[in-house]
């Protein structure tokens, strides 16, 4: 239900549904996350991401999430910052997307040099 309210645009419907969950599983967390971005709430987002990190391990799916927010927002230190959390800060590992997100905020923001090394150094083939 959260998934179809934030896909149609109602994120106050999404919201209301997420609120009223007895129980919220990472997936309907990220959920959110992913509806938030989708709509443009990256601040919301954030703010939900803060929320997770009080109640639940935030998984590799929730930075996807926020990556593309501070994509959206021009935030590269906030990017970098995220970034370097997922393995140092939560233990995880980091998936394609993330360098991806990566790539693509280094890019927009000018950091061209900084981008072809993250492709020439990440453990995927590009």
């Amino acid at each position: 239900m959260v998934s179809a309210y934030a896909q149609a645009g109602h994120m106050h419907i999404a919201e209301q549904v997420f609120h009223g969950m007895r129980q919220r599983d990472i997936i309907s967390w990220n959920t959110m996350l992913s509806g938030y971005v989708l709509n443009g709430k990256g601040l919301r987002a954030v703010r939900l991401l803060n929320e997770l990190s009080l109640v639940e391990m935030p998984d590799e799916i929730s930075f996807v999430s926020i990556l593309l927010v501070c994509n959206h927002l021009g935030n590269v230190m906030d990017a970098c910052s995220n970034f370097c959390s997922v393995t140092n800060d939560y233990g995880l590992k980091r998936i394609i997307r993330h360098y991806s997100c990566m790539v693509d905020v280094l890019g927009r923001a000018g950091y061209l040099d900084l981008a072809e090394y993250l492709i020439d150094v990440m453990p995927f083939v590009p």
